[in-house]
């Protein structure tokens, strides 16, 4: 079962940057998109095994948050923003518990799944049946 994009806070920081970049939001996503840079490096870090499609998507998936904050790098990081930040991920959490899940739980099938290779993860998910599977007509 492939888990759930929604309960995955690294998706909400990613809407954040989209809706930033749109206008629709003064609130920079700038040190957010730092900790979802840097719980990607942690997460690739404690990866046990790893297949090269998982090890592609977690490539590309680190590769967009670098793109994102290539968005938001000159931007200087306020207290607005900070407390944005802590609002949004408390609303997050409060969407994972109302979901029947624990933030920590969600993250340790995240690994699980990434550790083996069972391609569970959205992402993961995404890029091994779009990307490398071919399509029969």
């Amino acid at each position: 079962m492939v888990l759930r994009a929604d309960l995955i806070f690294s998706n909400w920081i990613f809407a954040w940057v989209l809706i930033y970049i749109s206008g629709l939001t003064k609130f920079s996503p700038k040190i957010a998109v730092i900790i979802a840079i840097l719980e990607n490096i942690g997460t690739a870090l404690l990866l046990k095994t790893v297949n090269a499609k998982t090890l592609q998507a977690v490539i590309l998936y680190f590769l967009l948050k670098v793109i994102a904050f290539a968005f938001v790098i000159n931007d200087p990081i306020v207290l607005q923003d900070m407390i944005a930040l802590t609002v949004l991920f408390l609303i997050y959490v409060a969407w994972v518990i109302i979901n029947g899940e624990t933030v920590i739980g969600y993250y340790k099938k995240i690994h699980q799944s990434l550790n083996n290779n069972d391609n569970n993860t959205p992402f993961v998910n995404f890029i091994n049946n779009i990307l490398f599977t071919r399509n029969k007509i």
